[in-house]
């Protein structure tokens, strides 16, 4: 039986938190604050998609993560390409959208019972073709992005797992939006 499983979360941060001018109000904000969760009918999967903050400073490295935690009572193999999540990047205040490319052909991770395997976010973005989604950039904006500096703009990272249970027709597919702001 081939289960084909679309869960769509968008979770757009606001400065939880935060005071108007994006300093700390107190304590800083617990990590679920900027967290989207979601996991399948038979929750034999847990998805997450975690912003450290909402607010980023110019300069300051941006710490996006995404964790997949096996629930069942065995281990399982999944099935992937390159990867088994997506993580495309799109910049709101200037239109720029840089997407993922797959690093290899299928491959296979072993998920043990219980435990939770980590992606940090890495840029991962390609160069700008005519025809594509956004607006063009420029060379000097794609590095910046590449050390996870992001220049001062609205973001959102969109994220897409894209796998299935080793040996069977059992397909899952997590999708996630996260958003935050770099600020001078």
């Amino acid at each position: 039986m081939k289960r084909i499983l679309g869960l769509s979360c968008i979770f757009m941060l606001s400065a939880c938190g935060t005071d108007s001018d994006g300093s700390s109000s107190g304590d800083s904000a617990a990590e679920s604050d900027y967290t989207i969760e979601a996991e399948d009918g038979d929750a034999t999967f847990d998805f997450r998609l975690i912003s450290e903050k909402d607010i980023y400073q110019k300069g300051e490295k941006v710490r996006v993560k995404a964790t997949l935690t096996n629930n069942s009572e065995k281990d399982i193999d999944i099935e992937h390409g390159g990867t088994w999540l997506w993580l495309d990047t799109k910049n709101l205040t200037e239109n720029y959208e840089f997407q993922s490319a797959m690093e290899q052909p299928l491959i296979t991770t072993t998920i043990e019972s219980g435990e939770t395997i980590t992606h940090d976010y890495h840029f991962s973005g390609g160069s700008y073709v005519e025809g594509m989604p956004g607006e063009p950039y420029s060379d000097k904006v794609f590095t910046q992005m590449g050390t996870l500096e992001f220049p001062k703009s609205q973001y959102e990272i969109d994220a897409k797992t894209d796998f299935n249970i080793a040996g069977s027709d059992e397909k899952f597919e997590f999708t996630g939006t996260i958003g935050f702001e770099v600020t001078d």
